[in-house]
């Protein structure tokens, strides 16, 4: 995932490592790079980790990687330019391609169809996006263990934001035994998030 990151050709980025109070060798491998900001932080889950690197960061646009995915070396080059000439689009996704590491077959979750052939996926790892929005939306709510990204997502498009996508495949997506997706717990939570944009929009048509 680092190396992804580091070979793309977009020449102005600043790169965190968020360690959520890992106990792999995460910390070495992550300081091996000496031109990444590497924070050990306390294990409070991925959304509490998400939110610790947008405090650190300074950039106009963010962007969010797993540490088991990879990014194509045009994906950020490419979705700047996007935004840069979209000024309406507050994020910018793009096409997913699934690949296995250590497992025959895809995850029961996934659509055969979907794994089949590349195809739109609103994720953070596929996407770019703007600082500004997350005054309208919010950081990432903790109380999600494995779906904080989905809960911001539908967030983001109930409060009226404008999302983008492009063609492109820019995020390549490893599916392996230990995804967050194969959790049942993740299935709960996706019903308790659509509930609660229900709930919303509700309360803004009252």
């Amino acid at each position: 995932a680092l190396d992804s990151v580091l070979a793309q050709t977009y020449p102005r980025m600043e790169v965190f490592v968020m360690d959520d109070g890992s106990s792999d060798a995460s910390g070495s491998i992550a300081t091996r790079y000496p031109m990444i900001h590497y924070h050990k932080l306390p294990h409070q889950g991925v959304a509490a980790a998400r939110n610790a690197g947008i405090r650190c960061s300074m950039g106009d646009i963010l962007a969010f990687i797993d540490q088991d995915d990879l990014w194509t070396p045009d994906k950020t080059a490419e979705q700047v330019e996007y935004l840069q000439q979209h000024s309406a689009v507050d994020v910018v996704s793009c096409h997913t391609e699934f690949f296995l590491d250590g497992i025959e077959s895809k995850p029961d979750w996934l659509r055969e169809t979907r794994f089949q052939r590349p195809g739109k996926n609103f994720t953070l790892g596929s996407s770019l996006i703007r600082r500004s929005i997350l005054e309208s939306v919010g950081l990432f709510d903790n109380v999600y263990k494995s779906a904080s990204d989905h809960d911001w997502f539908v967030r983001a498009l109930d409060a009226g934001n404008q999302v983008g996508h492009m063609d492109g495949v820019f995020l390549k997506r490893r599916l392996h035994q230990d995804n967050h997706s194969n959790d049942t717990a993740s299935v709960r939570e996706l019903i308790a998030i659509h509930r609660a944009s229900i709930h919303r929009k509700r309360v803004q048509r009252s």
